[in-house]
């Protein structure tokens, strides 16, 4: 009887055989690891091998921010008919295809709403005061002079600058409504302090996030110290709404991260903050969101995935 060929294998040949026959078209997008992961029922990490089969054998190439196209450089230079790997199985794969699908990966399940986001890099929508916002703009749509255009030219409404100063006065702070930001002040600021990134917004608002991104910490805390097995370290932030987890001597993020998918929740692994895949042993996770039960079963079962994959490395 004649061999098996792999799931892999299978696919990357139905790809370059679409490929060569037309249906698939030099300059087309191929469909995404998540969505053909999902329609033919297959593992992410199936998917990604197939098409390092396919970009190594020039079917098909990546492009930044924007995914697998079907590629022309096959036609120049025709290969073997079925498509081969570089690399033996186990080896490393390149940073091209790892860091950028890892990143498409993580980002494409942002948009399900039926996975669990640990792994998103955008906190929940609900943490803002978006309806408030839209009333106040129709409002304001509504009764705009359309001259205003022009005579609120900078440095700004006169009214809304008034505005502005008295909302600080009531929380303490002096301000003018001639007087803009103090480009002096900041720089001083940045001169003794690392500051990395600027979020600006009214106090108020400010204060309740605060409160709110505290409360879900501690949350979070709380659940990964309840259901992560021994060997793994958290590292706890001093701000911002992602923790880290270091990962115990053995444990692959990557993989940890395909099998979170599979399991309907989200990771963002390491090497997807580094183009030389780096932090392979590292976690980020995500309690910008509200710590509902469904995040509470995400972290449950982040725990059993690292004890099996404890259990199978030992």
């Amino acid at each position: 009887m004649a061999p098996t060929r792999s799931l892999y294998r299978q696919l990357a040949d139905d790809f370059a055989a679409s490929i060569r026959d037309g249906t698939l078209k030099a300059g087309e997008r191929v469909p995404s690891v998540r969505e053909l992961s999902r329609d033919r029922g297959l593992s992410p990490s199936t998917v990604v091998h197939a098409y390092e089969l396919l970009e190594a054998d020039g079917f098909i190439e990546t492009r930044p921010r924007s995914g697998f196209y079907v590629s022309a450089v096959w036609q120049a230079a025709p290969r073997a008919a079925a498509p081969r790997s570089t690399s033996r199985r186990g080896e490393p794969r390149t940073t091209r295809v790892d860091v950028s699908e890892l990143v498409f990966q993580v980002l494409e399940s942002v948009r399900d709403r039926d996975v669990v986001p640990l792994g998103s890099a955008f906190p929940s929508p609900m943490l803002f005061p978006l309806a408030r916002l839209g009333r106040c703009l129709s409002a304001g749509a509504r009764q705009m002079d359309p001259w205003s255009t022009l005579d609120d030219l900078p440095p700004g409404s006169p009214e809304l600058r008034s505005q502005i100063a008295r909302r600080y006065l009531r929380s303490g702070s002096r301000t003018l409504p001639g007087q803009g930001a103090d480009i002096g002040a900041f720089a001083r600021i940045l001169d003794r302090h690392p500051v990395r990134a600027c979020w600006l917004m009214t106090n108020r608002h400010l204060a309740g996030l605060r409160r709110a991104l505290a409360a879900q910490q501690a949350a979070a805390l709380g659940s990964l110290s309840r259901h992560l097995p021994p060997g793994f370290r958290v590292i706890r932030p001093e701000g911002g709404y992602f923790l880290w987890v270091e990962l115990a001597p053995g444990h692959d993020a990557i993989a940890i991260h395909e099998q979170a998918l599979e399991q309907g929740f989200s990771v963002a692994p390491g090497p997807i903050f580094s183009p030389r895949r780096q932090f392979r042993g590292r976690l980020r996770l995500n309690y910008g969101h509200e710590w509902s039960p469904a995040f509470e079963a995400a972290v449950r079962k982040l725990g059993n995935i690292l004890r099996t994959t404890a259990r199978a490395t030992a």
